[in-house]
């Protein structure tokens, strides 16, 4: 019997002979395989090790051995069979790599430091462990890009259900591992889907890791990272000194639709994301769909250390830079509902479209629920800047929209809207103070926003601890029931200005330089209906303003242009409106909720 096998294994061993240095070749399970697996269990890794520039690979059945990528080659799977792969056929599936019978990185992209070009598509991980299984082997359970320059792009994959003790569960790039600087990594990830990874370190769908060269990632299409978990930081991402876009998100995000960053969790900071060491991290939404970072949560094991629910950003050159964002449903029983901002980070939140479909601000803060900070928190130097937005339904006990402690931190609100904030039963949270400087010396400056009907304790803004402090309040409305616009002030006279604005309560604002500040009912639209565009006219909000030269503030909620002339309306200081919304006639009107009142 024995001998009748052997000339069929010395056949099989010289066409694996013959496929070698081929340029295209296919490996599965079938007779029309150039690498066969059923001869060759290693058969992906031998038809890489051969230098062939395209390798495809049959989904026939599930691959049971590590991928190591060292040089440059297209390597794509989801094909019906061999047939389908020598023809380029479809793919019309994904092969499935099944990582638990072995501990090295499902798949390990290694070039040394040599510029490579590597495509990667058509696959799915699962069972990866991640275990140590070699130097720079125990970087990732799903996939590791480790040491590599050039440019390196992931299409069509499923990185699921695995988990690292060492580092990331899913997918890990790190350029920090040699000196001195290798080249830059250019890495383009589109429609890839990582969900259900673990991780025992930061980075339970993704970490990034830069140090000694310049890493550039960017995800965008069908791409999520969803219901991922991090013993440490970084549920969802964990970005050290990389530059990442993110876009492609998903205005319903679920078990169905698992795009953007969602229901990730993580047991110390950034249930979400978290970023630090000079991190730049984008996210852009657009007309019909926002970039959501949505139902993440931190401290997750209820350890006591843990800030930032969706987002957690640390450090000096530390840079979030938001358009199209919706950051909803975020929490943290710590500080920083929906992001936690520390150590002079930047949080950039600023919608450029207006008449969005899922939001017609284009931008949206809502939700989001923490101990302290439900929607922001900010400390020693940290900074926000949030333009154009709707911010709603965000609980805390302290700072239900913001928090600020420490010095040197700077919130700026403009063309915002926050409305229904806080809940009428404070028994869950507080809801002391919207916006609260609580401790140091801190700015808060509100310009062409509208602050109303919030259900809150104390006071609209509490910029001041005794003498620290300051608030800029221009051209706002601030109308929260039963609660003054702005805290007492003790001991000495408050640093700030307001001016053109109307308030519900005018309380403690007359410490403050202002001009043209109106104590009244500001008249909506439909208050009732949260509708929070102005009145037909005769309306005190109306051509009141003037904005120093060069200032170019954005659009109204409507989209239009600040500083329409009423001409039947004698200006008082300027043409501009006061609040959210600039009038122009025929273009108020429709109901303003984002649905989570």
């Amino acid at each position: 019997m024995h001998l009748k096998i052997l000339p069929l294994v010395a056949f099989l061993l010289i066409g694996y002979s013959l496929a070698a240095n081929a340029q295209t070749v296919s490996v599965g399970w079938d007779d029309q395989c150039d690498y066969d697996v059923r001869v060759d269990a290693n058969a992906i890794n031998t038809a890489l090790g051969d230098g062939n520039s395209i390798v495809r690979v049959s989904a026939a059945q599930d691959y049971l051995n590590a991928v190591l990528i060292e040089d440059s080659v297209t390597l794509a799977g989801g094909y019906a069979d061999c047939t389908a792969a020598n023809a380029d056929i479809g793919p019309s599936t994904r092969t499935r790599i099944d990582g638990s019978g072995f501990q090295p990185s499902a798949i390990k992209i290694f070039s040394d430091g040599d510029i490579v070009s590597v495509f990667v598509s058509g696959f799915e991980v699962e069972n990866a462990t991640g275990a140590d299984g070699g130097p720079g082997f125990n970087i990732a359970a799903g996939l590791a890009l480790l040491h590599t320059a050039g440019h390196v792009e992931l299409d069509n994959l499923v990185i699921n259900d695995n988990h690292s003790e060492f580092w990331t569960g899913g997918i890990a790039i790190r350029n920090d591992l040699s000196a001195p600087a290798i080249q830059s990594l250019d890495v383009l990830i589109t429609n890839v889907l990582v969900t259900n990874n673990t991780s025992g370190a930061s980075g339970g769908g993704l970490t990034c890791i830069g140090d000694f060269s310049a890493v550039t990632v960017s995800i965008s299409g069908q791409s999520g990272f969803s219901f991922n978990h991090s013993d440490f930081n970084g549920g969802g991402i964990h970005v050290d000194d990389c530059t990442v876009h993110l876009s492609g998100g998903t205005g319903s995000p679920g078990e169905g639709d698992p795009r953007g960053i969602h229901g990730n969790t993580s047991d110390g900071s950034g249930g979400g994301l978290s970023v630090n060491s000079e991190g730049f991290v984008t996210m852009t939404g657009n007309l019909t769909q926002p970039f959501n970072v949505t139902s993440n949560t931190a401290n997750f094991d209820q350890s006591g250390s843990g800030d930032g629910g969706g987002i957690h950003l640390a450090g000096v050159g530390v840079i979030l830079e938001g358009d199209g964002v919706r950051l909803s449903g975020n929490s943290t029983n710590r500080d920083g509902g929906g992001a936690f901002v520390d150590n002079e980070a930047r949080l950039i939140m600023e919608s450029t479209n207006r008449a969005c479909t899922w939001n017609p601000l284009c931008g949206e803060v809502s939700a989001n629920q923490a101990s302290n900070g439900g929607a922001f928190h900010l400390e020693d130097g940290g900074r926000v800047d949030l333009v154009g937005a709707e911010v709603s339904a965000n609980r805390a006990n302290g700072g239900v929209v913001l928090m600020s402690q420490g010095t040197g931190n700077l919130a700026r609100f403009e063309s915002t809207l926050m409305h229904h904030n806080g809940d009428a039963d404070h028994s869950a949270y507080s809801d002391i103070n919207l916006l609260w400087n609580s401790l140091g010396d801190a700015n808060i400056s509100v310009e062409f926003s509208t602050l109303v009907d919030n259900d809150i304790q104390d006071f609209t803004i509490s910029a001041y601890n005794g003498s620290d402090g300051s608030l800029t309040l221009h051209r706002s409305i601030v109308d929260d029931p039963g609660v003054p616009a702005s805290s007492f002030v003790i001991p000495t006279p408050p640093l700030g200005s307001v001016y053109c604005s109307i308030v519900g309560d005018a309380a403690n604002l007359a410490a403050i330089s202002n001009s043209l500040v109106f104590e009244e009912s500001p008249s909506f639209l439909d208050r009732a209906g949260q509708d929070y565009h102005l009145s037909e006219p005769p309306n005190q909000a109306m051509d009141q303003c003037q904005v120093s030269m060069g200032v170019n503030p954005s659009a109204d909620l409507d989209g239009d242009a600040r500083g329409f002339d009423m001409t039947a309306i004698a200006d008082a200081d300027g043409s501009f409106d006061i609040g959210v919304d600039e009038y122009v006639p025929g273009q108020s009107g429709g109901i303003f909720s984002s649905g989570f009142e």
